[in-house]
């Protein structure tokens, strides 16, 4: 999973702040996103709620 993200800097950054977060390495955009969005999202739904969606 790593190799994905090995070549952008930036992608790496968010990959080591959260690795479960990230799903789609190929976007820096989407990688952005899902780490700004988790900031939000973490803080209102529990664990379970999470596990459920996914």
């Amino acid at each position: 999973m790593v190799g994905c993200c090995v070549g952008k800097g930036e992608d790496l950054r968010t990959f080591r702040r959260s690795r479960w977060l990230i799903r789609d390495c190929h976007s820096s955009a989407a990688n952005r996103y899902v780490v700004a969005g988790s900031a939000v999202v973490s803080i209102p739904l529990r664990p379970s709620s999470v596990t459920r969606d996914v």
